[in-house]
């Protein structure tokens, strides 16, 4: 009767493997194509698919980290408050025609078959070229954002510096100023700190011309 069912939910979209396990008699049922309107099963014990599938589609870093995750206790424990669970792991080989050949994704979506919550079903699919879509775009968001930052860097550097070089000569140029009215009353002095003063008033424009440039 669940085959039927499975069928309505299935047809027409890219699921690359389905999986029945009936947990009363704890028997995986794994697709073997689907024709039409047609789902034909065969069926195997669920512990012995669970490693044969671990060994031959998972990476192996992947694999003990998934066992964990597929246990029936897990998963009834995950739907106990949601529809559908969804798992994501790397699998044991590459895309050849991607480029940079990069490893395979997929995907599996967990859920029961109907209310009687006593057949889970698993759909498994490739999300290899999504994850590489999104991870390219994470990739340039970090590179805009590092050249972000170094801008922000040399924008503060180039502050600093400036802020440094502008004070200089307004520094001299108060100084000059105090000494010239001190010296007022000698003209060869009072000159000479005219000169400086003009000097770096000059010098100051300059720099504030350079900024503006």
């Amino acid at each position: 009767v669940y085959y039927q069912k499975l069928v309505e939910q299935i047809l027409n979209k890219n699921y690359e493997r389905v999986l029945c396990l009936d947990l009363q008699s704890h028997k995986l049922y794994r697709q073997k194509d689907l024709q039409g309107a047609n789902l034909n099963f065969e069926d195997e014990d669920a512990e012995a698919a669970l490693d044969k599938g671990l060994s031959l589609n998972m990476a192996p870093e992947e694999r003990e980290k998934m066992r964990r995750l597929l246990q029936v206790p897990h998963l009834q424990e995950e739907l106990r408050d949601k529809d559908v669970y969804t798992l994501y792991f790397k699998g044991a080989d590459r895309v050849e025609n991607l480029p940079g050949k990069p490893e395979r994704r997929r995907k599996v979506d967990v859920y029961y078959l109907d209310e009687h919550r006593d057949v889970l079903v698993l759909l498994q699919s490739d999300v290899t070229e999504v994850y590489e879509e999104e991870r390219q775009q994470r990739e340039r968001l970090a590179a805009a954002v590092t050249a972000a930052e170094k801008a922000n860097e040399a924008k503060s550097e180039f502050v600093s510096r400036i802020s440094h070089d502008i004070r200089t000569p307004i520094g001299i140029i108060n100084n000059m100023t105090d000494f010239a009215m001190a010296d007022a009353d000698d003209k060869e002095k009072l000159c000479h700190d005219l000169e400086r003063i003009k000097s770096s008033g000059a010098f100051l424009l300059s720099l504030i011309n350079d900024v503006l440039d």
